[in-house]
Parts: structure tokens; C-alpha cells; sequence
């Protein structure tokens, strides 16, 4: 299953140990600042790469935070250490990746999650109720398209109150985004879902849009443009 496509950005918190130099830091929280560490390039959730801080030829990388609507901080990396007014907000994460030539597919991903968070009370440090989806697309070992659903799978931060997933909604481009179509979903679990994805001409692309959004306020919006080829 390793590098199954697509490769998207993702948020990492796994409390395994892990001996490895470039595993990130989980997205947390103080009183007075909120601390971001992305995975530029993920084929699933709680895994990591090792692009942290390195640069990739072509590779580019624009990390935004908001509160209540404002821009308050800004990275050129995967990565920043943003000051935040002490108390409640609502915040808006946001994560455009442009792949380059190194890469290729997919092309370009954009990422925004937003979320409620109060921050602590003292000198400790709190979770980010942040959601993710992991895609497991009918592909062979070569990334090309094979019959059979779609699935996908919301995720939910460790050490948070869960929530629960009110909607999951899919959209697919044969056009590079130009253009979008929603897919039918069908829900087949707890934060589940199938669909059915378009069948691509020979060397076409397929680009994917998912939205997906928590009864505590959680939402994330991750488009991939050029997910896969056929």
C-alpha cells in the first residue's frame, strides 16, 4: 500500500514512539500561540515524509492561519509558530502545495481545515480538533484506475472528544479543476463513505475534491488536481 495515490497533505499525530528524525510534531495548542507542523505529502493518515524544511526543486509551500476571519500568520514551509490572542476563536488552517516536476501527480493540493478552539487555561498545551480523509481508490500497483468504489475514511485527533461526521460530500474534474462534478455518497459506516469515480480516457487525469465537516464545529476541504492518471 505504500505510495498509493493520491499523495495529499496531512496533519500527524500519532502518540507511537517513533525513532525516526522526521516525524512532526503533533498540531497543538497554548494559551498564547498555535503550533503547525504539516506532512507535505502523505499516501495515508499517520504517516509522514521527510520534506520538513527541505527544499524540492519546483516545490512550493504557503501556510496561512486565520482567526475569526482575519489573517494572523503566515510560512513559507510546512510548518510555523503562530502568536493567538489568549481565549475562544474559530481558526482556518489553509495549505497550498505545488508539487513541481519532481512529483508531477499529483499536480497541485490545497488544503483548509477549520476548527474551535478555547486554548488552555494555564501553561499546558491542547490538541487541534482537526479532521483528516484517507482515500482508498480502486487503483493497481501502477496508480492506474481499476473497477470498483471509492472509499474514504474521516479521521479525528487523538486526545480529543470525538465528534460526530454530519456530512461528507465528493466532487471529481476530468479537466485539471477547470470544472467539477459532484459524485453520489453513500455512507457505510462511522465516518465512512463510497463513491463511484469517473472512468478517465487513456493518460487522463482525475482530479478529486472532498468536504467533510464535525457536530463540534471541525471541517476540512482538500482539493487534489491531478490525483491519478489512467
Amino acid at each position: 500500500t505504500w505510495a498509493r495515490q493520491p499523495l495529499r497533505s496531512d496533519w500527524f499525530d500519532d502518540p507511537s514512539p517513533s525513532s525516526s528524525d522526521c516525524s512532526p510534531l503533533a498540531p497543538t495548542r497554548t494559551r498564547g500561540a498555535i503550533l503547525i507542523e504539516l506532512v507535505t505529502l502523505t499516501d495515508q493518515h499517520q504517516r509522514f515524509d521527510c520534506l520538513s524544511g527541505w527544499p524540492q526543486p519546483g516545490m512550493t509551500r504557503s501556510l496561512r492561519l486565520y482567526r475569526n476571519g482575519s489573517l494572523i500568520g503566515t510560512s513559507p514551509q510546512n510548518f510555523g509558530d503562530f502568536p493567538v490572542p489568549a481565549g475562544p476563536g474559530d481558526f482556518r488552517l489553509a495549505f497550498d502545495v505545488g508539487t513541481g516536476p519532481t512529483i508531477g501527480t499529483p499536480a497541485r493540493i490545497s488544503s483548509e481545515w477549520a476548527f474551535r478552539s478555547t486554548g488552555p487555561s494555564g501553561t499546558g498545551t491542547q490538541p487541534l480538533p482537526l479532521l483528516s480523509v484517507d482515500y482508498e481508490l480502486p487503483l493497481d500497483p501502477a496508480n492506474h484506475p481499476v473497477a470498483g468504489p471509492a472509499l474514504f475514511d474521516v479521521r479525528q485527533a487523538v486526545g480529543v472528544k470525538a465528534q460526530q461526521i454530519t456530512s461528507f460530500q465528493l466532487w471529481t474534474s476530468l479537466d485539471d479543476g477547470a470544472t467539477w462534478q459532484p459524485a453520489t455518497v453513500s455512507r457505510t459506516g462511522n465516518g465512512r463513505y463510497s463513491a463511484t469515480l469517473p472512468t478517465p480516457a487513456a493518460g487522463q487525469a482525475v482530479s478529486l475534491r472532498v468536504a467533510a465537516a464535525g457536530s463540534a464545529g471541525s471541517r476540512i476541504t482538500q482539493t487534489v488536481i491531478a490525483a491519478y492518471r489512467a
